[in-house]
């Protein structure tokens, strides 16, 4: 719970499908950037380094890491803060090793800056938390109730503010006793767990829209419903569905509906959809492939290599301008129905009746920058 001002940076980058993990990143960067990987230790020896062993191959990585990166430098500062940090659940030093890791706002676009600054801001918030549970150091928490001082830098419905302030967050013997259902504790967790995320994303649809209508001034006459209800309404998850609509799901909506012209829009969805060596299969394999993938795709089984994405928007809307800004709407769209069906998961597993409805109404609180 006392993550939800800054939750764990690599559980963030997760859903959204960017590489976490010091070899993930490694193995991005060598791919898109062509850096050498013969030339650095094995991805099994990056571990053990991670882990305090490795020694000379330390060195090693260290010497391949400052060839691609010889600008990048950590102040001492910043590595006390790491070490004094790590293992609690204070997260903002690994989102200042993320931001400090970006190329310089001018390379990224500025499309990203409400999100860069959002996250900025959240690490000053959760400094100032730390600040007034654990005024003596990180380790020794001073407040009795962490959730009244929470309710301060996470924003809960007002039902719940009396609730909060009064239990010190073991909900479970609320609901054991009777007096919490179990619809309300899963209330409570996702008002924690989507806090950062929807807050994330409006900051995100913020930068996406203003660099978008600069590169296409007719962007609203184009498509109406991004002035009235933005990116990330549309895929929100809804009480059309079974158990719920998913949030990828009302993406290809989006895309089978408002994104496409008028001519694409007659023509079956999953048609555009790539199929490897699809050229040496006969046509009615190719579309029984192709049907099977958008099923799996609107269900959260499986979700489609962004190059593959690339190549099915290329056959959807062939010379639009409209696809940089979908490609990222994708994105979070896989975000949003991984963590949901996570939440689905959770919902059924411990039998919270009436679950479609919460799910519908705390995803609701998302609210758009104007």
């Amino acid at each position: 719970m006392l993550s939800a001002v800054l939750p764990p940076a690599d559980a963030i980058l997760d859903l959204f499908d960017f590489p976490s993990s010091l070899t993930g990143i490694l193995r991005f960067a060598e791919k898109e950037y062509g850096w050498d990987r013969s030339r650095r230790p094995s991805d099994n020896t990056v571990s053990s380094i991670l882990k305090g062993k490795g020694g000379r191959s330390q060195d090693n990585l260290q010497r391949y890491l400052q060839a691609y990166m010889p600008e990048l430098s950590v102040s001492e500062d910043a590595v006390d803060e790491y070490v004094e940090l790590y293992g609690s659940v204070f997260q903002r030093h690994k989102w200042k090793s993320f931001l400090q890791g970006l190329p310089d706002i001018d390379v990224l676009g500025q499309e990203v800056a409400p999100c860069l600054q959002f996250i900025r801001d959240r690490i000053l918030s959760e400094e100032a938390f730390q600040n007034e549970l654990c005024p003596g150091g990180v380790r020794e928490l001073s407040v009795y109730n962490p959730l009244s001082v929470l309710c301060r830098y996470v924003e809960f419905p007002p039902r719940w503010l009396e609730v909060l302030s009064r239990h010190s967050g073991d909900f479970q013997l609320l609901v054991a006793s009777g007096e919490m259902v179990r619809s309300d504790f899963l209330d409570i967790q996702l008002c924690l767990e989507l806090d950062f995320i929807l807050k994330a994303l409006s900051a995100i649809e913020n930068g996406i829209l203003k660099q978008w209508e600069n590169i296409e001034p007719d962007l609203y006459l184009r498509f109406p419903f991004l002035e009235s209800d933005g990116l990330i309404s549309p895929i929100l998850p809804t009480s059309v569905g079974d158990p719920l609509h998913g949030p990828y799901s009302a993406f290809m909506d989006l895309l089978d509906h408002r994104f496409s012209d008028e001519l694409a829009s007659k023509e079956s969805l999953s048609r555009s959809i790539p199929i490897a060596n699809e050229d040496d299969k006969d046509a009615e394999s190719v579309r029984e492939t192709q049907k099977d993938l958008l099923k799996k795709w609107r269900k959260g089984k499986a979700y489609p290599a962004f190059v593959v994405m690339s190549e099915f928007l290329d056959r959807r809307m062939p010379n639009s301008s409209a696809k940089w800004g979908i490609q990222i709407l994708e994105r979070c769209a896989r975000a949003l129905d991984r963590l949901f069906r996570t939440h689905v998961t959770y919902a059924q597993k411990h039998s919270v009746a009436g679950y479609e409805e919460v799910f519908i109404r705390a995803y609701g609180r998302y609210r758009r920058i104007e």
